[in-house]
């Protein structure tokens, strides 16, 4: 028995999908102001209901097929001898009927449902994956207290009775470019990898003690009171950073660590300043031909930030980074700066050194490369290459937004391949330094090879490894 609703149901339907799924969010966009995704909504919207109120599908099966068959149901009276025909001719009218509808339906189901149509709705569901991805692998999270440890934990557990010696293959930048490291210590690609994971660690005291164990007594300062200063007079901000200050040695360096994403807000809040030139990317990647965009890209990513604009303004943190780095200089404290950091809090490095011409070192961060002239001042490509250093550990696709700016090195990554998070790993990368780099006289973390799978490192003393990292 086939059921076919009343025309009620159907109109009650029709109002709520549209309710539902076209007023109501083209209110909320023009509430909140966002008046070109507005606009943009309304069109493409206008066009889908078109497509679908309007499918010649669904039209044909309601009014026949192309000949307008309208006839199976009923016969001429001369025919069945009374008002209704008899049931023999009554469904040979109905497969005569149904037969060409059958065809037609087909037909037109193919072209308007074909497999063109079915590989765009797998693409769109696959980037809203890839998206949903991102936003989960930018976020760094202690997970499974039973299978990981925090981040500050692996941190504090190191020994300084063991090494690692370089090896044969270890990587250029072990060596940073001039402007790129501490002055002295600029032979450590190492000491940067270690402090851009310094901003993850909530407890301060516990900071000046890693920094005293990493570096040796009074060489590097964590500056509680700089920051705080500057945050209560900024305003109460998400962002998470801190100043080490190496003026000591009277170079007049400072670093500032910018903390990664640890949650899902900041990991929504990075997707909404490189979502553009991420998408751009993907799009250019599964299209046939793809790279014949690679010349536009930066248009379109200008395009889609403008669409977008009230709420990348509102994702704008660097704006707060920069004033920060400006307030030091002007201090007449340091006479320069250094920014560092993994992840999302290393492309925020990236953004404020590039605008204001300091350096930066990022672990497994986004680049700027096609977002970078939607930033507020613009930043050029040959400001970027100027300031941007980036570590990419292989199968890091966080690492790899935007493309790679002249200066980075590509490091290996042990994790198991069906790992998704495993790479962009911050322990994990300067553990991978540590090993190809050597320890270059750094204490060396336990979790290399407790936690990671590396060698033990070489005993400089008597305790055994085991016994030094017993209590980790």
């Amino acid at each position: 028995r086939v059921s076919i609703p009343c025309d009620g149901i159907c109109w009650s339907l029709f109002v709520v999908e549209v309710l539902l799924l076209f007023v109501l969010p083209l209110v909320v966009f023009f509430v909140v102001g966002n008046i070109p995704v507005a606009v943009l909504f309304l069109v493409v919207s206008g066009c889908s209901g078109i497509r679908r109120f309007l499918n010649p599908t669904v039209i044909l099966k309601e009014m026949g097929s192309f000949n307008h068959l309208t006839q199976g149901l009923w016969v001429d009276e001369a025919e069945g001898g009374g008002n209704c025909a008899s049931a023999e001719a009554q469904m040979k009218r109905l497969r005569e009927d149904w037969v060409p509808k059958s065809r037609a339906t087909k037909i037109l189901g193919s072209i308007s449902n074909g497999g063109g149509l079915r590989l765009w709705r797998l693409i769109f569901w696959a980037l809203t994956l890839v998206a949903v991805a991102v936003a989960a692998s930018g976020t760094v999270s202690s997970g499974n207290a039973s299978e990981q440890t925090d981040i500050n934990e692996q941190l504090y557990g190191s020994s300084v009775d063991f090494e690692y010696p370089a090896k044969k293959d270890s990587y250029p930048m072990c060596n940073l470019p001039s402007g790129f490291g501490i002055p002295q210590n600029e032979n450590s690609l190492s000491d940067m990898a270690y402090l851009s994971t310094l901003a993850y660690s909530e407890k301060d005291e516990q900071t000046q003690y890693q920094l005293d164990k990493w570096f040796g007594a009074e060489v590097a300062v964590n500056q509680v009171e700089i920051v705080r200063a500057f945050k209560d007079a900024w305003g109460d901000t998400p962002l998470h950073y801190k100043l080490v200050d190496f003026s000591n040695n009277g170079s007049g360096y400072a670093v500032v660590s910018i903390r990664g994403a640890v949650n899902l807000a900041d990991s929504l809040n990075g997707l909404r300043l490189w979502s553009a030139g991420g998408f751009s990317q993907i799009v250019q990647a599964i299209m046939p031909l793809g790279g014949i965009w690679a010349p536009i890209l930066k248009k379109m990513v200008m395009i889609i930030s403008f669409l977008e604009m009230h709420s990348i303004n509102e994702a704008a943190v660097y704006e707060e980074t920069n004033a920060f780095v400006q307030t030091l200089i002007n201090s007449g404290e340091f006479a320069n700066v250094i920014l560092t950091g993994h992840g999302l809090g290393g492309g925020l490095a990236f953004i404020t050194a590039a605008q204001n011409e300091f350096k930066s070192v990022g672990v497994s961060a986004p680049n700027i490369l096609l977002s970078g002239s939607t930033m507020n001042p613009p930043i050029s490509e040959d400001q970027i290459n100027r300031a941007v250093l980036n570590i990419v550990p292989r199968r890091d696709v966080i690492a790899r937004i935007e493309g790679m700016a002249h200066l980075h090195q590509e490091i290996d990554c042990n994790a198991e391949k069906n790992s998704v998070l495993g790479c962009h790993d911050p322990i994990r990368s300067l553990c991978e330094i540590q090993y190809k780099c050597g320890s270059v006289g750094r204490p060396v973390l336990c979790a290399c090879a407790l936690r990671y799978g590396y060698e033990e490192p070489i005993s400089l003393g008597n305790r055994t490894f085991a016994e030094a990292c017993s209590s980790v």
